[in-house]
């Protein structure tokens, strides 16, 4: 690793490190916006980013912290191989919610593709998914029973299992999750999981919609901005779905139309970090004095402790009544920026120290 990026990586590996749940969770706060009113958040998804993110820091520290990490979503899975937001202790009101939360594609999507890389045995979920489909063929954010043409008894059996009195009336009154919800950032991670295939084919051509028409900070209920977006999207085209190389210059210039002078793209170092990371994937010779700056806006604004700090990455629907984020996320997203340009050549890099 060159100098500063290596010091500054491996102060934010120790913050994390230290940070780690007994359970393996990365802590993730919910904040109430009308009260401005954060709790600490029992649930899976952010450490599913961390872990995504860790995959690109070398050494024996990272390592351990993605094997736990692995554990927790494994002990999390349900029978049929589904996951839920909320892990199996949250708690409203000192009473558990899982009989709540129905599973989502979402989560289920990300822990399964985190489990599937590490060679992790867990049950196979993608029958169940790919019957999770509207007619268009894109999914559904909610794994539950629909009127699907099958006579498995898997699915049904499983789906049924899924039906509790909560999740089929309560949930849907007390929240803004809709049963017919399909959302663009969810559906670019069902992709990654999935992979580039015929039932998956109605994803991409979605998502390439989704960029030419400029619908990005609206296509999704929980992700609320462009660069979730980007990110999700840029990924796939990381793990080979080359097809997405059609909207490549359209994110590039419109990343490019966010970034300030001093280095910060978007309003914050998460988005920055999220910034880098879609350039990464996409090709960085392309944009290599952007990803510069911004790694120098990162370097400046971490704290001594090793942590940048919390910013709002998903929410509990467009009302933005909920948000989310931790410390915690957003240094696992700017150590995968540190981490992947630490090992640049200076010809690539010349200003990074």
């Amino acid at each position: 690793m060159r100098p500063n990026l290596s010091s500054a990586a491996d102060r934010g590996v120790t913050f994390l490190a230290a940070r780690q749940l007994p359970s393996g969770q990365f802590p993730v706060e919910a904040t109430i916006e009308s009260g401005q009113i954060t709790t600490p958040d029992q649930s899976l998804f952010a450490t599913t980013h961390i872990l995504y993110s860790l995959d690109f820091v070398p050494g024996p520290l990272a390592r351990d912290m993605i094997a736990r990490g692995l554990v927790y979503f494994k002990a999390e899975m349900t029978s049929q191989g589904l996951c839920r937001y909320w892990n199996q202790d949250a708690e409203w009101g000192g009473r558990k919610i899982s009989a709540f939360i129905p599973a989502d594609l979402d989560d289920t999507a990300n822990v399964s593709y985190l489990l599937h890389r590490h060679g992790v045995p867990f049950p196979d979920n993608r029958p169940l998914m790919l019957l999770n489909r509207n007619r268009a063929g894109l999914y559904y954010t909610w794994l539950m029973l629909r009127p699907a043409r099958t006579m498995s008894p898997r699915y049904w059996l499983g789906m049924l299992r899924e039906l509790t009195v909560q999740r089929a009336t309560l949930f849907w009154k007390t929240t803004e999750a809709g049963y017919l919800d399909i959302d663009g950032v969810v559906n670019a991670n069902a992709l990654l999981y999935l992979g580039e295939c015929p039932q998956t084919s109605a994803i991409i051509q979605w998502l390439i919609e989704i960029v030419r028409t400029g619908r990005e900070a609206n296509c999704d209920k929980w992700y609320r901005d462009a660069f979730s977006l980007y990110y999700a999207l840029s990924r796939n085209y990381r793990a080979g779905v080359r097809k997405l190389g059609v909207v490549v210059p359209e994110i590039l210039a419109r990343l490019h139309e966010a970034a300030a002078n001093s280095g910060q793209i978007g309003e914050n170092a998460l988005q920055s970090a999220l910034a880098v990371n879609t350039m990464l994937n996409l090709g960085v010779e392309a944009d290599a004095a952007l990803v510069v700056r911004a790694l120098d806006y990162l370097l400046e604004t971490q704290s001594a402790g090793g942590s940048w700090p919390s910013a709002p990455y998903y929410y509990g629907g467009p009302k933005k009544a909920v948000s989310w984020g931790s410390p915690e996320l957003t240094t696992g997203l700017c150590l995968e920026a540190l981490a992947r340009t630490a090992h640049q050549t200076p010809k690539v890099f010349p200003c990074v120290a």
